[in-house]
């Protein structure tokens, strides 16, 4: 996983606050669903290591899924399946676009200016 990817989902899901809650019940740093934890094997997420080996994993599982395509694998991260699925089929971007260029946006600028954020 490149670091600096996993600094822009951290950014977008969480803006890095470890105890981060979402109205639907994501967890932690990179915001991972209870029950996708579970089905991936994760430990706690409300510990901020677990929860970001938890996010690695999940985004890792869509990145294998999508064939390397980061834009696709960021949407599915953010919304499931279904959407990127949409998107492929159609040879378009997938409707929550703006999500996928936050992280892209976190990623560029970590590279570009380290943790000075």
């Amino acid at each position: 996983m490149e670091p600096a990817l996993l600094v822009g989902l951290v950014r977008t899901e969480s803006n890095f606050r470890p105890e981060a809650r979402s109205p639907v019940g994501a967890l932690g740093l990179t915001q991972v669903m209870p029950l996708t934890g579970r089905a991936k094997k994760c430990g706690n997420l409300r510990d901020p290591m677990e929860n970001l080996r938890c996010g690695v994993r999940v985004l890792q599982a869509f990145l294998a899924w999508y064939k390397g395509d980061v834009y696709l694998s960021l949407s599915g991260y953010n919304a499931g399946h279904g959407m990127p699925d949409r998107a492929a089929r159609k040879k378009g971007l997938p409707a929550n676009t703006d999500y996928v260029e936050s992280v892209l946006w976190g990623r560029s600028r970590f590279l570009n200016h380290g943790c000075k954020f």
